[in-house]
């Protein structure tokens, strides 16, 4: 058997579980069904997830014929449960291949990254706020340490207060920053999630962008 041929089609067939999942997924956060969510991650794509990188990062040269026999049987039983045939696979691998850089996984990397470094400077940004901020603190505090005078204290802890309040509002705009940056880095990170548009031409991908956020007009 082919085995450069072997992992293009195990490697396919993964991607085009994934694909499935991540639509299924839009479709319940759509709705609101969190549980369905959950569970379709925990049991489908964090699955699938690890399957493909562990693909991708194997050398089917140095495997023995046991292994590339028992990948193969594996391969067919994934393809069946979720009634993929040989023949629409093999066609995703020529769509993959003959794109190319043409193809809408560029187009959604590119995204991704440029996502992805807007929130970073947004972060960078948010951080040298809270250095100042935690400055003003500081000073403040160690001019109560040094007050003696009651009156003075009252003043400097008056001082204090909105500082402590604007920490606390910039601490939890770079909670959700985070858990914005979180996201991007694992797709960028696992690939799958812009290798998934490897079978759509960029074109055909930026019209469907177009149509649906109404781009352009």
């Amino acid at each position: 058997m082919d085995r450069n041929y072997l992992r293009k089609s195990a490697i396919e067939t993964i991607l085009q579980i994934l694909k499935i999942a991540d639509t299924q997924s839009k479709k319940y956060n759509e709705i609101g069904d969190i549980s369905a969510t959950e569970i379709l991650q925990r049991d489908v794509i964090n699955k699938y997830e690890a399957l493909y990188l562990a693909l991708c990062e194997t050398d089917f040269e140095n495997l023995d014929e046991k292994e590339i026999e028992n990948i193969n049987i594996t391969l067919k039983e994934i393809r069946e449960k979720h009634k993929l045939t040989k023949d629409f696979i093999d066609s995703q691998i020529s769509l993959r291949e003959n794109l190319g850089d043409n193809s809408g996984a560029k187009v959604i990397e590119n995204l991704f990254r440029y996502e992805l470094s807007k929130l970073l400077e947004k972060k960078q940004i948010l951080l040298e706020k809270i250095n100042n901020v935690l400055d003003k603190e500081l000073e403040l505090e160690n001019k109560l340490k040094d007050t003696i005078q009651e009156a003075d204290q009252f003043d400097i802890i008056y001082e204090l207060n909105p500082i402590r309040i604007e920490f606390r509002d910039l601490e939890e705009k770079l909670h959700k920053l985070e858990n914005e940056i979180k996201p991007l880095k694992h797709k960028l990170d696992t690939r799958w999630a812009y290798e998934i548009y490897g079978t759509i031409n960029k074109e055909t991908l930026m019209e469907i962008y177009k149509t649906n956020f109404n781009l352009g007009e």
